[in-house]
């Protein structure tokens, strides 16, 4: 794996820590002193796809229980070859490599075009009746009406 860094400064028990990151990483410290909030950070960053959604990145941190460690100067900088992210606060930037840009581009053009076609053959394969006929009776069949039924016999045996 090429060279990869995590720089963190001012978040939660972290006050200033800069790491080389491998392939495996081990932590070793005393409890409380920032172990588990450095593995959620490089899960955060090495998951970029997350951050690039614009769905909210501090979902992430709420989900982790680690959105309330910024103060008023944190700033968390990953980089890795193909992209660099920068949180000052609680700002995120994300820059891609040019090359990386464009393979993820390449990558969604690819991902449409296999959808449309897919689209296309179950258009050709699947009538458009079969379909909608398929949709009714999924939504009048609840299986969680029968599954109790199922499960009581079995345990009255």
């Amino acid at each position: 794996m090429s060279k990869e860094t995590l720089i963190v400064k001012n978040f939660g028990p972290i006050k200033d820590v800069e790491l080389e990151l491998g392939k495996v990483n081990v932590f070793i410290g005393e409890q409380a002193g920032g172990k588990s909030t450095l593995a959620k950070l490089i899960a955060i960053c090495r998951d970029w796809e997350i951050l690039d959604r614009g769905i909210g990145y501090m979902h992430l941190f709420k989900w982790l229980n680690i959105e309330n460690y910024f103060a008023e100067k944190t700033q968390i900088i990953y980089e890795n070859m193909d992209y660099k992210i920068k949180i000052n606060n609680d700002e995120l930037s994300l820059d891609l490599n040019t090359e990386f840009k464009n393979k993820v581009r390449r990558r969604k053009e690819i991902r449409t075009e296999v959808r449309n076609q897919m689209a296309h053959l179950v258009d050709e394969v699947i009538p458009n009746n079969a379909i909608n006929e398929y949709a009714l009776i999924s939504q009048q069949i609840k299986p969680s009406q029968y599954f109790p039924r199922v499960l009581t016999k079995r345990c009255l045996y």
